[in-house]
């Protein structure tokens, strides 16, 4: 079994019990450029890292493959994933892809990456509580969490995650207002300065001084 890419062959092998296709580095910007993939209906695992691919495409019919690795691509939107009822694991990382989506179908899916994207939002919840491993690290919906709290590894940050738009929103705004409360009190807790009381002082002070220097030149006229 192999494809062709602009005239290069290149073979299916099997690596660690399973039938693989390496298509890594191989200057890759449409998948359509692969010739016969379509065909390679027994194939459990796909490399297609670092290229240059912008959508998943022409894969509908590898039906039995368990790894795809479409990391390190320019890819900004999962689709064309959907008939792959059998993929276990997905790795997205080092894309463009701004929402998790079009993973409803994957019934089989247990890891996910995504690391290194642009996620802000999340449309397959249901799909992503089955997962066994779950990577979204270094995406502004991670992010954006830990610069309120500051946490990398909680249970409140992965709840967080799965949360719908509306509840990671509700969170936000929960964490904002005690933040501005928590500043609140600090600022009450300032002594305030009575104006009238430090005029007072001020006056005193004076006083003092201009008695103290009287007194002295007194002092010194005795002595003239």
């Amino acid at each position: 079994m192999s494809v062709e890419i602009r005239g290069k062959e290149y073979r299916v092998k099997k690596k660690k019990g399973l039938l693989t296709l390496n298509l890594s580095q191989k200057g890759i910007t449409d998948m359509l450029e692969i010739k016969g993939l379509e065909k390679l209906t027994d194939l459990e695992a796909l490399n297609l890292r670092y290229n240059k691919i912008t959508e998943i495409k022409g894969i509908d019919s590898l039906t039995q493959l368990k790894i795809l690795n479409i990391s390190q691509n320019r890819i900004k939107k999962i689709s064309g994933v959907d008939t792959l009822k059998n993929l276990d694991v997905l790795i997205l990382r080092n894309n463009d892809i701004k929402i998790i989506e079009g993973l409803d179908n994957l019934s089989s899916l247990k890891d996910l990456d995504l690391w290194e994207n642009n996620v802000t939002q999340i449309n397959s919840h249901k799909i992503l509580r089955q997962l066994s491993r779950f990577i979204i690290s270094g995406n502004p919906i991670y992010n954006e969490i830990l610069y309120f709290t500051g946490k990398t590894k909680s249970e409140k940050l992965n709840t967080f995650i799965l949360e719908s738009d509306e509840k990671r929103e509700e969170i936000i705004r929960e964490i904002k207002h005690k933040e501005i409360l928590a500043q609140k009190s600090k600022v009450e807790e300032i002594p305030q300065i009575n104006i009238g009381k430090l005029i007072g002082y001020l006056f005193l002070i004076a006083g003092i001084i201009f008695i103290g220097f009287i007194a002295f030149a007194i002092y010194m006229v005795r002595f003239v």
